[in-house]
């Protein structure tokens, strides 16, 4: 393939399991990338590709950008080479069983809006870069067995607006950062048992750090909203 050829239309890419990949041809519109089984070279590629860096760098980028990690056997790598994509909004690592920890280049998305986390069994914390990144509005942690906790630093995190918690059993308290977060709207939090009991509206020891919040969904399988 011509590294030169440009597929002005397209979108969305997928890229799955090609070690062998050298080439890639330029992407100007490109919206939603998805790595899966992927190690660093692949980001290499769109990095020192011309078209796409400019696009996904700019300050002022009209197009959401959206990226997704599903089962990196390298992913602290491959986050290092995204840290020069300053564009981007949308972050999902997903199925990486041997993520322990998260690289300290978050500061570097300052544009990020959302971050989701799925399936990321020895993850065990946020990274503190990740308290500077005040354009964060969602944040969603799901199937993480060893997450101990938030940090108390998420009080600022200014911009969240929404905060979603699941199948995180080691988590049993919420930090005291969360009562400081005028801007949330929305906190779900299913299959974490002891953090649940904290929860429990006007008799929970963590209520108070969350009575502020207009929407809470606690407990259920399907969301349903503390009257």
């Amino acid at each position: 393939m011509n590294v030169k050829e440009e597929f002005p239309s397209l979108v969305k890419l997928t890229v799955k399991k090609c070690p062998r990949l050298k080439n890639m041809p330029w992407f100007s519109s490109l919206q939603h990338l998805e790595l899966r089984h992927c190690n660093e070279m692949i980001l290499s590629l769109l990095e020192n590709n011309p078209c796409l860096r400019a696009n996904l760098s700019a300050t002022r980028n009209s197009k959401p950008l959206l990226i997704g990690i599903f089962g990196d056997h390298n992913l602290a790598s491959v986050l290092k080479e995204l840290q020069h994509l300053t564009a981007l909004e949308h972050l999902t690592i997903m199925y990486c069983p041997s993520l322990a920890s998260l690289p300290a280049n978050f500061r570097n998305f300052s544009m990020l809006k959302s971050l989701y986390i799925l399936s990321c069994p020895e993850l065990a914390s946020l990274p503190e870069e990740l308290q500077h990144v005040t354009s964060l509005q969602s944040l969603e942690i799901h199937s993480c067995p060893a997450f101990e906790n938030l940090p108390g630093w998420i009080g600022n995190l200014s911009g969240l607006t929404s905060l979603a918690l699941s199948d995180c059993q080691a988590i049993v308290s919420l930090p005291e950062g969360l009562h400081h977060l005028t801007s949330l709207q929305h906190l779900s939090i299913r299959e974490c048992p002891r953090l649940e009991h904290r929860c429990k509206k006007n008799l929970g020891e963590d209520w108070w750090k969350i009575a502020h919040i207009p929407h809470i969904y606690i407990g259920s399988t399907a969301p349903k909203e503390l009257q």
